[in-house]
């Protein structure tokens, strides 16, 4: 029996599957890159970050905003135009495609100050637009920031130091520039 509703319409079973198999892949596929580039900028971004973490644990989650907010899991959004409309002075017609760029937002200069450094104190890491906003926000972000700040700070219980491997790469696929494509971390314990 479908019981979620919109307006009086109901989606299929079929949407439901579809929405479901969306949410988990969304869920883990970004959970999973913001892991990743936690160890990247606290190795190559910051590397003063990690043994910091280590001595506090307690600012690992303002360290998850702030690799959420420098290097966002998602770098863009592709949203269709529902109806003819002008954004500062930029027509847009129904049924364009347009590209929000997240990761450009969370280095705006005008709101971030030093916005292409990646810093731990940053008083207002917060405000980043990586989960989106408003009607468009995340229903996944506080599931998320938990994921994060928990395995990040057991393995840094576990680990005393991270070492940069040897051979890394970034993704050169478009849709994923910038991501990590291999990333062999060592650690000691």
């Amino acid at each position: 029996m479908t019981i979620a509703e919109l307006e009086g319409e109901r989606l299929s079973d079929e949407e439901i599957i579809h929405f479901g198999i969306g949410l988990l892949f969304a869920g883990n596929e970004t959970t999973t890159r913001l892991i990743s580039n936690a160890f990247y900028c606290f190795l190559i971004d910051q590397p003063a970050a990690y043994p910091l973490l280590r001595k506090e644990l307690s600012l690992i989650p303002k360290a998850v905003e702030e690799v959420l907010r420098y290097r966002s899991p998602a770098q863009f959004m592709m949203r269709r135009v529902a109806q003819d409309t002008n954004v500062f002075g930029v027509e847009m017609k129904e049924g364009e495609s347009i590209i929000a760029w997240i990761g450009s937002a969370n280095r705006d200069e005008e709101h971030f100050v030093e916005a292409e450094q990646f810093d731990l104190n940053r008083a207002n890491n917060q405000q980043h637009l990586s989960f989106g906003k408003g009607t468009h926000f995340c229903l996944g972000a506080p599931l998320a920031r938990m994921e994060a700040s928990i395995g990040l700070a057991e393995f840094m219980k576990r680990y005393s130091r991270l070492i940069l491997p040897e051979q890394w790469s970034l993704s050169e696929n478009l849709g994923q520039r910038g991501f990590l494509a291999k990333f062999p971390v060592r650690v000691e314990r």
